[in-house]
């Protein structure tokens, strides 16, 4: 009996240790830059006009409503700090302020928005195993696709690709031809459904087909 008691007892203490009523607040521990081979995967300005041509002839012109691509700071949460004991508690940590790119384009008649967006995130928790990864989300009423590119690995440990949290992740082919117009180094969304992305490095998007079997490819940037 008295065993027993000593274990609760112990088991209470490691509980009130790690486990409050109040944590503290986030603490900040660092700060990550995208790398430059990241941003090469991001060749937006914001204020282009990007006109797609459909497979059959109409031509749809995205522009972005703001005006720009937006440089934001992102926490990456990499070490707990504590949990609160109590109903909808909250975790706090302690975390990496990471930079990132965002940008959103948008059509009219038909109404379509495509967002690309270029983030740090971590591995594993309680381990600065960081990496960058690319967003590619295209909608008109719903999704079409929201892809994701790894852009740069920035450690050196083993790891297994089932580690990285990505959901849709593209893969890179030699090159692909829509409409009649060839592109080199495509990455294309690795599970095909009625919907693709196609997307390139030097380009960006270049490419989607929709779910009424329209194929649109980028013609011109102006």
């Amino acid at each position: 009996m008295k065993k027993i008691l000593i274990i609760g007892i112990f088991s209470i203490v490691i509980m009130t240790n790690s486990c409050t009523r109040n944590c503290p607040d986030d603490e900040k521990i660092g700060a990550l830059e995208l790398t430059e081979f990241s941003k090469s995967f991001f060749p937006y300005e914001g204020n282009q006009e990007l006109i797609f041509i459909s497979n059959s002839g109409d031509e749809l012109l995205f522009k972005s409503n703001d005006g720009g691509v937006h440089m934001e700071n992102n926490p990456v949460s990499v070490y707990k700090i504590c949990s609160e004991f109590r109903y909808n508690g909250q975790s706090t940590y302690k975390y990496f302020d990471s930079e990132s790119l965002h940008a959103v384009y948008f059509s009219e008649n038909p109404a379509y928005s495509f967002n690309i967006g270029l983030y740090t995130n971590t591995l594993r928790p309680e381990y600065e195993l960081f990496y960058d990864k690319l967003l590619v989300d295209v909608m008109r009423e719903s999704s079409i696709g929201r892809e994701e590119i790894i852009t740069d690995i920035r450690f050196t440990e083993m790891y297994d690709e089932g580690e990285f949290n990505i959901d849709s992740p593209m893969i890179l082919i030699d090159e692909v031809t829509l409409n009649g117009v060839t592109y080199s180094n495509v990455y294309k969304s690795e599970m095909f459904d009625e919907t693709q992305i196609f997307y390139t490095k030097e380009q960006g998007l270049v490419g989607f087909t929709t779910h009424d079997s329209k194929t649109y490819n980028l013609d011109r940037i102006e």
